[in-house]
């Protein structure tokens, strides 16, 4: 099923064994209610009612989206690869990653 809340790009978040692709404002939403509270500030509080204001209607959601990129972007946590956003986590650029030692999450960010 097809949710009108989701974005025309994903954004790819990249953990330490795994990447995770934010499609929606729901996936969105998961990845904000996991953020550390103590980096949760007035940036934060905007994106998460940005993305819930989208989610009820209310506010564009591609509006929302592009929020949500700028804030993990601020956050220094986001990584152009064409034209997709990938966010790497945990001190990990997927970037930096060989193609000998690299592991499924490099074959998602190939395709």
């Amino acid at each position: 099923m097809i949710s009108g809340y989701r974005f025309e790009r994903p954004i790819f978040i990249q953990n330490t064994f795994f990447v995770e692709e934010i499609v929606d404002l729901d996936g969105a939403l998961r990845f904000l209610d996991d953020w550390p509270e103590p980096k949760r500030d007035m940036a934060y509080d905007v994106i998460q009612r940005a993305c819930i204001t989208a989610r009820r209607g209310h506010f564009p959601v591609e509006a929302a989206a592009e929020n949500f990129r700028r804030f993990v972007k601020r956050a220094g946590l986001s990584l152009e690869v064409d034209g997709s956003s990938v966010v790497h986590c945990c001190g990990r650029d997927p970037a930096s990653v060989d193609s000998a030692s690299a592991g499924p999450e490099r074959e998602i960010l190939r395709q």
